[in-house]
């Protein structure tokens, strides 16, 4: 069942930064918002929390020389109430504070559109879709 977002003094954004993402790699929950890779390592993540636990994280890793992709996950109970879209405009404007002379980029499958209006919401454009193909064996 939903559960509606409500602002209190038991909610806080807690901001996570290079070893510290370690502890969520084996929850599934937030299996969305990080790498964990040596070739493109997590550089930071933004959790949302009620009452000590966790309902949202963004994260975001080093891809390629110019970018850093950005994940998110939020739980099932507390989505379509605007947190995937806050989550990514503190993320974004902790990017941009590092100042890790990287673009923020987003990449999702187009019929996320949950994903792709949070992201839209959060003043990012759209800029590039791709639709491939495999060779039938």
């Amino acid at each position: 069942m939903p559960q509606k977002i409500v602002n209190s003094e038991e909610e806080a954004f807690q901001f996570f930064y290079g070893d510290d993402i370690k502890q969520f790699r084996n929850q599934k929950d937030f299996d969305q918002c990080f790498m964990y890779s040596k070739e493109d390592p997590d550089k930071l993540g933004v959790a949302y929390q009620i009452n000590n636990k966790i309902i949202g994280m963004a994260g975001c890793n080093e891809n390629g020389k110019y970018c850093c992709e950005i994940g998110i996950n939020i739980l099932p109970n507390y989505r379509k109430q605007g947190l995937a879209t806050k989550l990514i405009q503190k993320l974004t404007a902790e990017i941009m504070k590092a100042d890790m002379d990287r673009i923020p980029v987003a990449r999702t499958e187009f019929s996320h559109t949950e994903s792709l209006n949070a992201f839209i919401n959060a003043g990012y454009k759209l800029g590039w879709t791709a639709i491939s193909f495999e060779k039938e064996e």
